[in-house]
């Protein structure tokens, strides 16, 4: 309900702050408060879909210590989601910045301004994304140093572990996302019938809550064994995780337990296998160690392993350890029940629902009590029972799934219980939380413990943490110090060695991983570590998101490093380290070879000599971060041969989660891409688009785009679109080749003469560029990396013609003696002077020829109402004497004895093969055909016959307007040409202001029809008998307030008279002749305080009128300001419109001698042109 109301608090402001700002940089400021608000709605929106808790300390860490082994197959939709989300923010911003604006700022403006203002302000304070990054940012801990801190009072440590008698094994088995909440009856009966049968022979804690750093996997882990929450940075590319906090693995290493760690996720995710193999854990098998020993390695999902092949692999292991080891620790974790869409069901539940099996999570959640119950009853029944404790609990809660909205209704808990020979069976209502777990099972074992860390035994003592007052968060912000140092972070006060075999920076005796971002203070102490994050991060991100005098030392690829830096070229070593801060040009970058030591000495010069300054940094910093979001690797720049334009910047990334796309610098357009094959089509001053796209990595579960169709094969796509588009690319997002999957690459680029897309490999970056003159150009980067390249000049011009008017056409030959739709020789005579263009209808006859007909229904053809043969057809005619039909060789015959009119062709059917056979049996008369397309599609075959003119009729195309608009953006018509009806829409006069086509309408007779075609925005009109008169044209610019100079312009003369603010009245002659005859400036009352006298403009009108052949009214700028009106003007002229002028609203409006009239209106603010037809009194 927050997240809806601080909504419409914003949407509220935007409407608010309509017309109430002056300066640009207000407008700006306002804009941008705006997109921030709705940029931590969206964000929490969606990071609260996948915490279930917003913007939290998981969401931290992980971007801290990378995601790799995340199944980002689950986010999809949230990515497009939040991608969509993040589109609408930018526009509502946008909108609110031109929607602001004002001229001037009245009382009424500066009060909309001011509530406005509070409206966004209470908005920001009750988004609860803002509220999440503002308590994070708050709850921070202090970056740390190597220093030993005190242990606070309130910390317990265990140096070693005693025994009471014989030590128990310990099985502890982590189910994933599996609550005590699910065992609600009332929420969720029967469904967990497995456990709930066992739940009296354990003891159960059913008061478990989670807190701060302990909600999500590795955090609970953390939590649950060493009793103490997850802070700081670390992860797996250090060589140690929490190297100085005391856990169970170490106590149980130390008492000389045998530890193993199964888990069906991928060790390396958030630092899971550091974390065991630093606290004494001698196996951790993951994703790949299960995967290389399954009789099946194909059987996984995108997360890991299914849950029945990890149980499987812990009784094995649990059977062998019984008689191998004594005593024994062995720790699993589940994953099934990890999805939050609960499509991750192992085969083991197949037919095994819950309920009506509706819903997929609890199907999920019903199959993990299915095979925990089943291994939890081998358990009991083994006679390891005896010596061991088995531990069935909650990693965390369940993360948002299908079923939150009922377990938010509940009061959650997570799951504890203890399964053992000497453990009664009992339930514990002690408050605990996950951090009391360690004390508590270490005690079960057998150890002479009550605490660890924050953590207490539950059945000893009453949990620290739920302490009535006892503030978990704000304890551990108090101990920060001392639980950073806990990681134990290197210094490098005795340098640092370079292993470039085996990707390590050794520290003394600790190592860490590279490429890697080492924080340094000024003692030389590392204060935090940051490392790549596959799939989604780079540290050149992390890089330019420093203060400006952060001490770093980082180490990666050079090409990498310099794109950061700026520099000209890298060096040509693949690995440098980079020493210094962004704030400083004394920032240093070194090449690195192997076994090379960079000494302490060196280290704290150049520091030292690297001093920041703002002035350098706010220089520097824009490029830098544009740099970093195009490439990992050093830019390539391609231009081919020059006479094209364009430039356009395209990116091809093999990370998941880092986009890859094209943008237009000179429009600041970006288009986004998906996984596979993109195919993407550029024209000069046009957005790109994307015309083809193939998830070649998708087998059963193919990625299809909602916007581009699916891409069959490259080159055939290219042919149809070559006439639409001038230049093309190709970009692979993601990958372009899986394992396991055919990509059929060489089926799509079938008929290319590309060649390089064959060394193509997984995540690898390709991009192919096919420029305008038809020259190639390929580039391959490295596999795990983005590549970028601008392009420049690479783009052919591809323009649709500018005309200024288009001549009236004689529709089916004219009419002739009466009669329409004759199409014949005749009508073509008697019009032939009257007519530039003649339209003609052919149909075909039974024998695949054509004849002028407008179908064989017509009452001109005796006989049956089907197609005759050409002979049958030749018969016909003669016997008709009053007029001659013709067939294509009368036609070709009559035009080459007639020098005149150009022929429109309305082809009746198959309209493609029409034009093709007039080209090949009349190539002489090409010039003088005007084929007629009537599916966009066939533009680009008609285009590429050499036809100089086509148009696109309308009347048999069935898409909406905005689909005519996208199309003809690219085409070059000599037209458009469509019905009334069909005009009636705005569409002739919205084809002409985006992109200069011009239209007919068809079919109109009478001098009604023709106004209103004309006021539709039509140029002129198809028509049988309204025959052309010879006209004077002049072109009509209003224009509203910011939108230019009103004119008008003579085409005879060449001249143009500017027109000034108000309402212009201009008497027009057909010999070419403009004056200015009176002009009425109604904005003159904010500079008098009086509206201006409209008595002079009216008697003008009335006066002057018979002396000109037309008169014509026109706004330039605003026709009035304030309350003044426009009716003692222009009211009883019989003009129709003028009542609908706004403030700032461009008009024209004309009434010729015989008082035939023409009106246009504009948007507020914007412009209307209009050629005007005026015919001479002579």
């Amino acid at each position: 309900m927050i997240l809806l109301i601080s909504l419409l608090l914003v949407l509220l402001a935007v409407i608010l702050f309509r017309q109430t700002v002056v300066s640009r940089n207000a407008r700006i400021a306002m804009a941008l408060g705006v997109f921030v608000t709705l940029l931590f709605l969206s964000g929490y929106y969606i990071l609260n879909e996948l915490t279930g808790s917003g913007i939290d300390e998981a969401v931290l860490y992980h971007l801290n210590v990378g995601v790799e082994g995340a199944g980002f197959g689950e986010f999809a939709d949230l990515i497009v989601v939040f991608g969509i989300m993040i589109c609408a923010a930018v526009l509502t911003a946008i909108f609110c910045f031109h929607y602001s604006r004002t001229e001037t700022v009245t009382p009424v403006a500066r009060a909309r301004f001011g509530l406005a203002t509070i409206a966004l302000l209470i908005s920001n304070y009750l988004n609860p994304g803002a509220h999440d990054v503002a308590y994070l940012l708050a709850a921070e801990p202090p970056q740390s140093t190597a220093t030993k801190v005190g242990i606070p009072d309130r910390i317990v440590t265990v140096e070693q572990l005693r025994f009471e008698g014989d030590k128990k094994n310990l099985v502890l088995l982590y189910l994933e996302s599996i609550e005590q909440t699910y065992f609600d009856q009332t929420l969720f009966p029967d469904l967990m019938p497995g456990l709930t049968a066992l739940q009296d022979q354990a003891l159960r804690f059913v008061d478990i809550t989670q807190t701060y750093g302990t909600s999500w996997t590795i955090a609970g882990m953390v939590a649950s064994q060493c009793g103490i929450p997850l802070v700081g940075s670390g992860g797996d590319g250090a060589d140690q995780f929490l190297p100085d906090a005391t856990c169970l693995g170490d106590l149980l290493q130390d008492a000389g337990y045998n530890l193993d760690y199964i888990g069906g996720a991928p060790s390396a995710f958030a630092g899971k296998g550091t974390f065991y193999t630093s606290h004494g854990f001698r196996s951790v098998d993951g994703y790949l160690d299960l995967r290389a020993r399954s009789a099946v390695p194909e059987y996984r999902h995108y997360w890991g392993m299914y849950d029945d092949t990890v149980f499987s692999e812990v009784t094995a292991r649990f059977e062998s350890y019984t008689q191998e080891y004594e005593p024994f620790g062995l720790v699993a974790l589940t994953l099934d029940s990890h999805d939050r869409t609960g499509r991750t069901i192992s085969d083991s539940c197949e037919g095994y629902v819950y309920q009506d099996g509706r819903n997929a999570s609890l199907n999920s959640v019903h199959c993990t009590d299915k095979l925990a119950t089943e291994f939890i009853q081998r358990f009991l029944d083994s006679q390891a029972f005896e010596d061991t404790v088995l531990i069935v609990m909650s990693d965390h809660f369940a993360r948002p799934n299908l079923a939150s909205d009922t377990l938010e209704t509940a009061q959650r808990r997570n799951l504890l219980w203890a399964f053992g020979a000497d453990i009664p069976a009992a339930v514990v209502s002690t408050p605990g939380t996950t951090i009391d777990a360690a004390p508590t099972v270490l005690r079960m074992l057998g150890g002479e413990i009550s605490a660890l860390g924050y953590g207490r035994d539950l059945q000893a003592q009453s949990s620290l943490l739920r302490q009535a007052d006892v503030d978990p968060e704000a304890l551990f912000r108090e101990d920060s110090n001392y639980l950073n140092a806990l990681w134990s972070y290197p210094n490098l006060r005795n340098g640092v060695t370079i292993d470039l075999a085996e990707k390590k920076l050794l520290l003394g005796e600790r190592f860490i991983t590279f490429p890697s971002l080492l924080h340094i203070d000024q003692d030389l102490n590392v204060t935090k570590f940051d490392f790549e994050v596959p799939g989604e991060k780079t540290l050149a991100s992390y890089v330019v998101d420093l203060n400006h005098d952060e001490r770093v030392l980082w180490v990666d690829e050079c090409e990498r490093a310099s794109v950061v830096l700026l520099t000209a070229a890298a060096p040509v070593e693949r690995y440098c380290v980079v020493i210094g801060s962004l704030g400083s040009d004394r920032t240093q970058l070194l090449s690195l070879s192997d076994d090379e030591h960079i000494d302490a000495s060196l280290i704290s010069a150049i520091f030292q000599n690297a001093e920041p300054n703002w002035a350098y940094y706010d220089r520097r910093i824009g490029e830098m971060q544009r740099a970093v979001s195009f490439s990992d690797s050093a830019v390539v720049r391609y231009s081919p041969t020059n006479g094209m334009v364009g430039q356009i910047a395209v990116r091809s990334s093999s990370r998941a989660n880092s986009g890859s796309w094209v943008l237009d610098r000179n429009l600041d357009v970006r288009v986004g891409l998906e996984r596979g094959v993109n195919l993407i089509g550029f024209n000069d001053g046009q957005d790109p688009v994307r015309i083809g796209h193939r998830d070649t990595c998708g087998a059963g579960q193919e990625i299809t785009s909602s916007v581009a169709p699916r891409l069959e094969n490259i080159q055939e796509t290219i042919a149809r679109n070559i006439a639409l588009y001038g230049a093309f690319a190709i970009v692979v997002h993601n990958s372009a080749v899986c394992f396991e999957v055919d990509p059929k690459l060489d089926v799509l680029f079938e008929g290319t003469n590309l060649i390089q897309w064959k060394d193509a490999y997984f995540n690898q970056p390709y991009i192919a560029v096919i420029s305008g003159n038809g020259e190639t150009q390929e580039f391959l980067g490295e596999a795990n990396t983005a590549l970028g390249v601008e392009l420049t000049n690479f783009i052919s011009m591809r323009r649709q013609r500018q005309l200024a008017w288009l001549p009236r056409v004689g529709h089916a030959g004219g009419v002739y003696q009466g009669k329409t739709y004759t199409n014949s020789i005749d009508a073509l005579s008697a019009n032939q002077d009257l007519y530039e263009i003649i339209e003609i209808d052919l149909s075909w006859t039974s024998d695949d020829d054509l004849v002028c007909l407008h179908d064989w229904a017509s009452g001109y053809i005796d006989g049956p109402k089907a197609p005759l043969s050409l002979a049958e057809f030749q018969d016909v005619n003669a016997a008709k004497p009053e007029f001659e039909l013709c067939t294509l060789d009368t036609l070709a015959d009559w035009l080459r004895r007639n020098s005149g009119p150009r022929i429109l062709i309305d082809a009746k059917a198959h309209a493609v093969d029409v034009a093709q056979m007039l080209l090949d049996r009349y190539p002489d008369l090409r010039d003088r055909f005007i084929p007629q397309i009537y599916q966009p599609d066939d533009y680009s075959t008609v285009r590429a016959m050499g036809y100089p003119d086509i148009v696109w009729t309308l009347y048999k195309y069935s898409g909406s307007d905005e689909e005519v608009l996208k199309w003809i953006t690219n085409m070059d018509l000599l037209a458009l040409a469509m019905y009334a009806e069909r005009a009636s829409t705005g569409l002739p006069a919205e084809a002409k202001k985006k992109t200069g086509v011009l239209t007919w309408v068809h079919t109109v007779n009478s001098s009604e029809e023709l106004r209103a075609a004309l006021e539709f925005g039509a140029s002129e009109v198809m028509t049988d008998s309204l025959q052309p008169q010879r006209s004077m044209r002049f072109e009509a610019v209003s224009a509203g307030y910011g939108a230019g100079r009103s004119t008008l312009y003579n085409f005879e003369t060449g001249q143009r008279l500017p027109l000034d603010r108000g309402v212009n009245l201009v008497g027009l002659k057909g010999v070419g002749q403009t004056d200015l005859l009176a002009r009425y400036d109604g904005c003159q009352v904010l500079t008098t305080g009086e509206a201006p006298d409209p008595t002079p403009f009216r008697e003008a009108f009335e006066n002057l009128r018979a002396d000109y052949d037309a008169v014509v009214f026109m706004v330039g700028d605003s026709a009035f300001c304030a309350d003044v009106s426009l009716a003692p003007l222009l009211e009883g002229l019989g003009l129709q419109k003028w009542y609908e002028i706004g403030f700032r609203t461009p008009y024209i409006g004309m009434i010729q001698a015989d008082g035939w009239t023409l009106e246009f209106l504009g948007p507020s603010e914007g412009i209307v042109t209009q050629v005007l037809p005026v015919i001479g009194s002579d």
